[in-house]
């Protein structure tokens, strides 16, 4: 280092002045003779190190003063010369390198920082800034003029520190950048304590700087939140807040809000300060811990006006993720990419300018509508988070309705993507069929700047399924640059930018099949965790298809979103661009309003603005019903694939076609519906079209199978296998369609019925193997399109009195082993169900033919169907089913009904049996006040009977007085059943019965039972009133009994509506007496309204009369119930005044009981 060659020339003459001799010197400073040679020469690399020149200027006798004064000077000139220069270190400032090769700290959860941590990376290769600040570290604060001079000495380290942070940041390497902004943000944290109010009071308290320190960084500010974490919590303000106030708790510090609100004005006038040199780093605090976390504060000038731009071009960006291309370019490295991430991102770029989809390209020779492109069409979603943990129900939708709605996805994914990247959790992006999750991977790919991320797309249906995930991203490379280059060489020449592995698909490779990849999401976490051990970070995405996110093993702690539908202002947003690209060929604007159930799939969207732009005049007067709708739709583009594929075709030979393609939909939509499945294997569907056909359709092709992938409303999954088997899956893109396409070839299979021939074998094999109500929407869309009904001609009324009896002309069709019994218990049912789908009234004495006994022949099929069919399709088939009995006959209606508390009843009393019936009767009050809770418990008594919920009840309430011997072990197993059930309807009921039976014999049961038992009844729900007096009441009688005072006092609290703890010990040698203490204790009116009401129930005459008037002044009609009123009339006197304190001669209470010790 030439410029600090005149320093060590100087400090080497001061060594032989003093005659210090070198090796006596080299000794004490523990270096070998030649290094102490090279040091005093001036021929080491690296800045000189005050600490080193401080022993030797100790060693010689010399003025350390004046020496470290002259180093300074040195440094001072060597920073001027390297400005004035512009000379710049080679590569990253962190590593040094122009390659990143060792991992750094692994910030994020669980890590804890440390200043001398933080410091080594702000100070990069300055030791002797690090060694000042390790020394200040380690000081004490004994008195406040240490205090002081640990403040100043902290405050010049640290902007020193921090001086140089934007062009620290500017040279970085992406790891080594994130490094940076972790620990400044966590320095500008710490200086807040030792700058405001903190430092005073932890000398007040006896608290080292070192532990004031050590507390302030471990409080979990200052570290990486994993990503999602903080997005559901309070914004960044009040996160600081909490913040302080729990360094404050933790080191037991005696600080007013004033103090905390003063120190959190400190910590984010610094941030806006170190934003006026640096945005970069105000942009990544706003990214990880919310917006909004420092712009307010940031001071009027160029930065403030810069960062005003780029939120706002963010909030303006709102499709094509724009925003997040803007973002991640302010972050980024000034400095050219590398070759590959170049091409790569050059690559990949070529998709912003492709369409949304090729759905448009229909081949026809005049023009048509135009496909936005993707930068411009694709609107970004809203989406919902989640941290995955055990309990997680991701493949539920009324799970995630659970979730916050976010609505800026940029934020999030720039958040992941600027944050060091978690080892071994991928960020997994889930949606249903059509809501954009490959657009989004393509966008995200060509939006990454190549200067700090290397982007590859693993679009899993095209690499083999059952290889590796390293074999899987070479096959990717080598599809996306059509050479032969891997993983390892990659990234050997890709140095200091972030790899992004982003795999699409997943749910592909779940739903073809072939290989089990259970673990699939654990092996791409065991790859981030193994690459980043060699000093590679990856970044891991993992796009899948929601309903099958409980099919692999996601690693706890990653990050999961759901993208959203759309909204009626994000409809409005995308109809607008396409009406601004199709300005001849619009849209509707109100396809929002007239298609709610289509319109939020944005796929499906489309189609709708394809159909309207192409039929403009199809809704001119009034909305289409569904089912016209679904019919014109499928024909439109069946057609235009079609005219696509055959040019020129004849119309009658154009619409034979298309009938024929819309017949090959339909049977791939029973053979989802007839296996219980939103999705089809190839396999099963060619084993459904060879024998659910319809019979006269006389167009044919070869390989019908093959063609339902390139329809855009069937999504086709596909897994290429190393040996070059393709598994394949179908799935409509919106469970509609299929069961549309169900409904029309059942209804147009039964206007052929019955022709004793091949129609009649067809219908048995749709309607065979599943009962209709486990899909109701293909009953309701039944209801349109089966023709009205005609007593003589309703083919129903012959094909249900067969329905039991073997079909002829069988198909030879199943789905797999399956007994008879259910096969013709399902056809029978479905019949009854096409019979009213309508949702006319009909007697089953209509459809039953000439049977004596309607009401037996019901009862013969509705065992028959209960028997067979699963709980679950037995409970779906009773709740739509509605029976009631008349005069030998049954009536049926066809609407969801079901009442509270009548599950178990409904699934039994549908079956009309007289024992039933009988035995079932009695129970039905208990059905009905208790509901769902009376299947709650299923535990085994003495005698080993199941017992459960509502004979747990029935046995208590029945039971004899309290001599009975399993009476405590009865009221066990009730206040179980209640914990367990306190939210279901009917559960209160069941707390009330218990409550007043206790209430009624606690004087009779064990102290400590009665104690406990009200514990857990006044905390596991709120009570209504008269439930509450009673356990009042009860609760001040075991006052006077021996037992757990405090339990009691707990109880007492909750019932008055007060927090447990505000009654922590009570004792009293009587009721009345308790009470007295209470109303003493308890002055707001509703609480004294309570204990009046429990002196009624206790029958205290005395305390009514001197408490009620002044409890209830003039409004006692509407606080007690009649029975109440009548027992205070005679009681009550015209004195409205109640003296404030207790009866004149109070007696004294007894001193405390000091509590069990046990």
């Amino acid at each position: 280092m030439a410029d600090s060659e005149p320093f060590w020339r100087a400090l080497k003459a001061e060594v032989r002045k003093q005659g210090v001799p070198q090796r006596d010197l080299a000794r004490r400073l523990h270096l070998s003779p030649s290094a102490l040679s090279e040091l005093l020469n001036g021929k080491r690399t690296s800045t000189p190190d005050w600490d080193v020149v401080r022993k030797v200027v100790e060693a010689i006798g010399g003025d350390v003063g004046y020496w470290r004064r002259r180093l300074e000077e040195s440094e001072a000139a060597e920073s001027a010369r390297d400005h004035n220069t512009g000379r710049e270190p080679a590569g990253c400032v962190g590593c040094g390198r122009s390659a990143y090769v060792s991992p750094p700290p692994p910030y994020g959860d669980g890590y804890l920082h440390s200043l001398s941590e933080d410091t080594r990376i702000l100070a990069g290769r300055d030791e002797r800034l690090l060694a000042e600040m390790v020394a200040i570290d380690e000081e004490g604060l004994e008195t406040p003029p240490e205090s002081m001079a640990f403040r100043n000495q902290f405050d010049r380290v640290a902007r020193r520190l921090l001086a140089d942070l934007a062009e620290k940041a500017r040279r970085a390497c992406h790891p080594h950048r994130v490094q940076l902004f972790c620990a400044a943000h966590a320095l500008l944290v710490v200086e807040a304590c030792i700058k405001g109010p903190f430092l005073p009071a932890c000398w007040d308290v006896g608290v080292g700087a070192g532990e004031l320190v050590e507390v302030s960084l471990g409080q979990g500010l200052t570290s990486v939140p994993p990503l999602g974490a903080d997005m559901f919590g309070p914004d960044h303000h009040a996160r600081v807040v909490q913040y302080y106030d729990g360094v404050a708790e933790a080191l037991s510090l005696f600080l007013s809000p004033d103090d905390t609100a003063a120190t959190v004005a400190l910590y984010e006038s610094r941030v806006a300060e170190l934003a006026a040199v640096c945005q970069q780093l105000c942009v990544w605090i706003t990214l990880r811990y919310g917006t909004g976390a420092d712009l307010a504060a940031c001071p009027p000038g160029r930065s403030r006006t810069e960062l005003e731009r780029l939120y706002g071009e963010l909030g303006a960006r709102r499709t094509g993720l724009g925003g997040l291309e803007t973002l991640l370019r302010t972050l980024a490295r000034d400095a050219p990419p590398a070759e590959w991430p170049a091409r790569l991102a050059e690559m990949h770029r070529h998709e912003l300018a492709r369409p949304l989809s090729s759905v448009g390209e229909a081949g026809e020779s005049h023009p048509g509508p135009r496909i936005p492109k993707l930068a411009q069409g694709y609107v970004n979603p809203s989406y919902r988070a989640a941290i995955h943990t055990p309990d997680n129900r991701p493949h539920i939708d009324a799970w995630w309705h659970t979730r916050p709605l976010h609505q800026d996805i940029q934020t999030l994914l720039a958040g992941h993507l600027t944050a060091y990247p978690t080892l071994d959790q991928p960020l997994i992006v889930l949606g249903d069929p059509g809501t954009g999750k490959s657009l989004l991977t393509k966008l995200l790919a060509a939006r990454l700047p190549p200067t700090d991320y290397l982007p590859i797309r693993i679009e899993l249906r095209t690499v083999p399924a059952d290889a590796g995930v390293l074999e899987q991203v070479n096959h990717a490379l080598h599809r996306l640059t059509q050479r032969t280059i891997t993983w390892a060489e990659l990234t050997e020449a890709s140095p200091g930018v972030l790899p992004v592995l982003i795999f699409d698909g997943f749910d592909e490779l779940l739903q073809a099949g072939g290989t089990d990849h259970y673990r699939y999401l654990q092996d791409i976490a065991d790859f981030q965790r193994s690459s980043a051990t060699t000093g590679l970070p990856v970044a891991a995405i993992v796009t899948s298809r929601t309903v099958v996110a409980d099919q692999a093993a996601i690693p706890p702690g990653s990050t999961i979103i759901r993208l959203e539908p759309f909204d009626e202002e994000r409809i409005t947003r995308w109809t607008y661009i396409w009406n601004t690209v199709n300005r001849t060929h619009p849209c509707r604007t109100d396809l929002a309003a007239r298609h709610p159930e289509l319109a939020p799939q944005p796929l499906l969207l489309l189609m709708l603005a394809l159909y309207h732009s192409i039929e403009p005049d199809a809704e001119a007067t009034a909305p289409m019903s569904r089912v016209t709708l679904y019919e014109r739709l499928l024909k439109l583009f069946v057609r235009r694939q079609i005219t696509k594929l055959e040019p020129g075709l004849r119309p009658t030979l154009l619409e034979e076609k298309v009938e024929n393609e819309l017949d090959l939909l339909s049977v791939i939509a029973m053979a989802m519906f007839n296996r219980g499945s939103q999705g089809v294997s190839a396999t099963d569907a060619e084993h459904d079209l060879a024998h659910l056909r319809d019979p006269a359709n006389s167009a044919t092709d070869s390989a019908p199978w093959l063609l339902f992938g390139r329809f855009f409303f069937i999504h086709e999954a596909r897994a290429t296998y190393e040996n070059g088997e393709d598994h394949l899956w179908y799935e409509f893109l919106h469970a509609t369609f299929g069961e549309y396409l169900a409904a029309r070839k059942i209804a147009h299979t039964l206007a052929s019925c019955p022709d004793g021939g091949g129609y009649d074998a067809l219908l048995f094999a749709l309607l065979s193997c599943a009962p209709l109500t486990d899909r109701t929407q293909i009953i309701d869309d039944l209801g349109d399109l089966l023709p009205a009904t005609n007593t003589n001609t309703d083919p129903i009324r012959t094909l249900f009195p067969r329905a039991l009896y073997p079909v002829e002309h069988d198909t030879g069709y199943s789905t797999g082993p399956t007994p008879v019994t259910y096969r013709h218990a399902c056809y029978s049912a479905n019949l009854l169900l096409l019979a009213f789908a309508r949702g006319h009234v009909l007697r089953f004495s209509e459809i039953a033919g000439t049977t004596p006994d309607p009401a037996a022949n019901w009862r013969i099929h509705a065992t028959l169907w209960k028997s067979q069919f699963e709980p679950g399709a037995w409970d779906a088939f009773t709740r739509l089913v509605g029976t009631v009995p008349t005069g030998g006959d049954i009536v049926l209606r066809l609407s969801e009904h079901d009442g509270p508390g009548l599950t178990a009843g409904r699934r039994t009393l549908i079956l009309h049996d007289p024992d039933i019936e009988e035995l079932a009767n009695p129970a039905l009050p208990v059905w009905e006040a208790l509901g769902d809770v009376t299947s709650v418990g299923g535990e085994t008594d003495s005698k080993g009977r199941d017992t459960f919920a509502g004979r747990d009840l029935v046995a208590l309430l029945l039971a004899p007085p309290a001599s009975y011997g399993d009476l405590p072990a009865r009221y066990e197993r009730c206040l179980k059943v209640l914990a367990e059930s306190a939210t279901r309807p009917g559960a209160e009921r069941m707390h009330s019965a218990i409550s007043h039976r206790l209430a009624g014999e606690s004087g009779r049961l064990p102290g400590a039972f009665v104690n406990e038992a009200l514990e857990k009844l006044t905390e596991v729900m709120e009570v209504e009133d008269e439930t509450r007096i009673a356990l009042l009441a009860c609760a001040c009688r075991q006052l006077v009994r021996t037992g757990a005072r405090e339990a009691l006092a707990r109880s007492i609290s909750r019932l008055l509506d007060y927090s447990p703890g505000q009654l922590r010990y009570l004792t009293a040698r009587s009721t009345e007496l308790a009470l007295s203490e209470l109303y003493r204790l308890f002055r707001a009116p509703r609480p004294r309204t309570w204990l009046l009401r429990t002196a009624i129930q206790l029958d205290l005459r005395g305390w009514c009369t001197r408490h009620a008037a002044h409890i209830l002044g003039e409004d006692s009609p509407d606080l007690l119930t009649p029975h109440e009123s009548d027992y205070l009339h005679p009681l009550l006197t015209p004195q409205p005044s109640d003296p404030a304190s207790p009866p004149p001669t109070p007696p004294q209470p007894p001193p405390p009981i000091p509590p069990d010790p046990h």
